[in-house]
């Protein structure tokens, strides 16, 4: 059984795209955003993967995320954030909670990458906490096309899990009720207040902000996952 997509409305793909012909008529300038630019885990190897295929149909691809010594994607710009590990204590670890609901170095570079490179679509991955969806602010600004795998639940569910660990069962009251605050109430993020609150307030944000509607689509795993994102994508 292959993806499931939601969302299928696509504006303005066709006519920015420009080139020799290929498999669909045209080539395409292709970027593919995952906070991790190596092989680390499934989100990974799915990227990878598809820059790989997308490249041999004669597609243009270029990559952004985190710079890492090991990565094996990249840009021709060299244009990527700093590494963000949460795990190390350091003095910038103070930081973190702002970083990870807003990264203005994420929105600064990914904004420099799109003007240098004018990609015709974005494919997102993975982004939350290391990048955050300021790469959507950047993309919409330029009113560049968006499309996402969802290799997980961050739109709707502040612990990405659906999963209330005080309790040990799945847990949907976010996307049943539309309020982010039952993260906070339940601790459901590693039983953290602290990060329960961050996870709150940033779940907030966004669907204030209605970030995540420049999306155009997103391409679904599993039929289980689109029924989710079609229930609530913020």
């Amino acid at each position: 059984q292959g993806p499931v997509t939601g969302k299928i409305s696509l504006p303005g793909i066709a006519d920015s795209r420009t080139g020799h012909q290929t498999h669909r008529g045209r080539t395409m300038r292709i970027l593919l955003v995952n906070k991790f630019l190596y092989p680390r885990g499934g989100a990974e190897t799915y990227v990878e993967g598809l820059g790989s295929a997308l490249t041999q149909l004669g597609d243009r691809v270029q990559y952004f995320g985190m710079y890492d010594d090991n990565n094996t994607m990249r840009n021709d710009w060299g244009i990527y954030t700093s590494p963000v590990d949460f795990h190390r204590k350091s003095a910038g670890n103070a930081l973190y909670p702002f970083r990870i609901i807003y990264s203005r170095e994420a929105y600064r570079k990914m904004f420099t990458l799109l003007t240098e490179y004018k990609p015709d679509i974005i494919h997102l991955n993975n982004f939350n906490y290391q990048l955050t969806p300021s790469v959507i602010d950047a993309a919409a600004l330029l009113k560049i096309p968006v499309v996402m795998t969802t290799h997980d639940s961050q739109f709707v569910c502040p612990n990405h899990l659906m999963y209330d660990p005080n309790k040990d069962t799945i847990c949907t009251k976010c996307i049943e009720t539309g309020d982010a605050s039952w993260c906070m109430r339940t601790k459901c993020i590693h039983q953290s207040a602290a990060k329960s609150v961050i996870g709150t307030i940033e779940g907030k944000l966004y669907k204030k902000k209605a970030t995540y509607g420049w999306i155009s689509r997103f391409i679904c795993p599993s039929r289980f996952m689109k029924r989710v994102y079609d229930t609530d994508y913020r």
